[in-house]
């Protein structure tokens, strides 16, 4: 994400697991869930970001969402440190194309 200009803030976000605001350069990710729900957004809100979602007019929030949610499902859910670290690499691969 830094690549990207992205920088990547932890902190309570209420009932909300994490967003990216594009105009602002800045992902947030809710600091209270637990660390696989983290992993799981932060790759979701990767995915807003290499998809382009801020700059691409007339798309809506629900083709939006869809595009983001591919990889982010992908990437599963880690039982441990080590899984985390080989599920994030994985799942940085992939690539989006509008």
């Amino acid at each position: 994400m830094k690549r990207k200009g992205f920088a990547i803030h932890f902190s309570p976000l209420g009932d909300v697991n994490g967003e990216t605001r594009c105009s602002s350069h800045q992902v947030h990710i809710n600091e209270v869930i637990p660390a696989d729900a983290q992993l799981k957004t932060l790759v979701r809100e990767l995915a807003h970001v290499r998809a382009g979602h801020g700059s691409r007019p007339g798309l809506t929030r629900e083709l939006a969402e869809c595009e983001a949610k591919g990889p982010a499902t992908i990437s599963g859910t880690p039982t441990s440190a080590d899984s985390a670290s080989l599920t994030l690499t994985a799942a940085l691969t992939i690539t989006i194309v509008p």
